[in-house]
């Protein structure tokens, strides 16, 4: 089955982008099957379909000029702290990085394929993207594509690249004329030049500390989560408090020495316990007994 949504940094970044332009959330998704409240949901996601209607409309209101010039924006809508990481990462880098990744997980609807080439001695990076077959067509992100992505190395400190493109409604091919390689010298020199450093640095502060308060929830819940399917293990597999101990270590991708270690005992007994996993949950492998784990309990 098909992926059909887009990525939530994505979604975010839509948001953002709509109210830099003045277009609020309602005006945005007028006219489309969408309730607003998935804009403000954690963790939600657009469908392809809803995310190109939403380009479309915003195309509309503030027209192919506008939207292109917010659309060329876009790097400098995401958090601060990207701005400074970005001084320590080459422009080639980070352009492979979002072409060759990003991209490709935040739209699974989309064939994705970048390459650098070389033409008349200058190095190119080439972006080719296609609608998969049942997507709606998206003419509107297509073209704002090429200056949204040309935009990308003012997070390394530049400017935009120079860049030619061809797109349609459902796809594009987009032609970026690469930076050449800069020494870690030269970014750290342009790093340090930042009038802007010190109110980095504090950005780099309390977004670390949000991200020690979000690690820590995160860790609660799949502590909890952990536990709870270790009980049911437990329980439908009927085992004991050595056997469970062991199906903890397998779950959590331990090795038989590692398992060793942390339970002070041979590799003949692990490899005991786990003959005995391996009856008890219906498994002929280690693999499965531990996809069961985490999918059935």
């Amino acid at each position: 089955m098909q992926q059909r949504h887009i990525s939530r940094v994505i979604t975010d970044m839509v948001v953002r982008l709509a109210a830099s332009g003045g277009v609020s959330v309602n005006e945005l998704i007028e006219g489309i099957d969408v309730d607003a409240k998935v804009f403000r949901r954690p963790y939600a996601a657009l469908e392809w379909d809803v995310f190109a209607a939403c380009m479309d409309r915003f195309d509309a209101i503030v027209g192919a000029k506008r939207f292109d010039e917010l659309a060329a924006v876009a790097p400098e809508v995401v958090p601060t702290v990207q701005g400074l990481l970005g001084f320590f990462v080459s422009q080639r880098a980070l352009l492979r990085f979002v072409n060759e990744f990003f991209g490709p997980s935040s739209y699974p609807m989309l064939e994705s394929r970048y390459e650098e080439l070389t033409e008349k001695g200058q190095l190119v990076g080439h972006l080719t993207l296609k609608v998969r077959p049942g997507f709606a067509s998206a003419p509107a992100f297509f073209r704002t594509m090429a200056p949204a992505t040309a935009a990308l190395t003012r997070l390394t400190g530049h400017g935009a690249l120079p860049v030619r493109f061809e797109s349609g409604p459902r796809g594009g091919e987009y032609w970026f004329t690469l930076p050449k390689r800069e020494s870690l010298r030269q970014r750290l020199k342009n790093a340090l030049s930042l009038e802007a450093w010190r109110g980095l640095l504090e950005q780099v502060q309390d977004d670390r500390q949000l991200l020690l308060e979000a690690k820590a929830q995160l860790s609660r819940g799949q502590d909890a989560s952990f536990d709870a399917k270790l009980a049911a293990a437990r329980e439908r597999w009927e085992l004991s408090d050595r056997q469970l101990e062991v199906l903890s270590g397998l779950a959590r991708g331990l090795s038989n020495k590692a398992l060793t270690e942390e339970l002070d005992c041979s590799v003949k007994t692990i490899e005991t316990h786990v003959t005995v996993l391996l009856k008890r949950s219906k498994s002929e492998s280690r693999l499965q007994l531990v996809a069961r784990f985490w999918r059935d309990l």
